[in-house]
């Protein structure tokens, strides 16, 4: 993320921790289209997505799973783009 709030002294405010998890979410609510990603790390106030759909920065996406994100929403702060279908998204929590 290259928000400069994030950052102390060049440092995360919060720590990320590794986490490898599927991912179920919908980025278009009106649209009920259930997505598929994997969550590659995590802190309190986001997260790093692999995802095979590209996202639109400040898009708001709701988890369905893994259950203990279940309903949270998230925005989209950035993306990156490894393949053709292949991206990295970093998410901040709307909470």
């Amino acid at each position: 993320m290259n928000d400069e709030s994030e950052y102390k002294n060049g440092r995360r405010k919060e720590s990320r921790a590794f986490c490898f998890a599927r991912l179920k979410f919908v980025a278009d609510i009106k649209a009920h289209k259930i997505l598929n990603g994997v969550i590659v790390n995590r802190s309190d106030s986001g997260m790093e997505i692999f995802s095979y759909i590209p996202l639109s920065e400040n898009q708001k996406v709701t988890i369905i799973s893994p259950p203990y994100l279940s309903q949270k929403t998230f925005i989209v702060k950035w993306i990156r783009k490894y393949l053709d279908d292949f991206f990295m998204i970093g998410l901040k929590s709307d909470t």
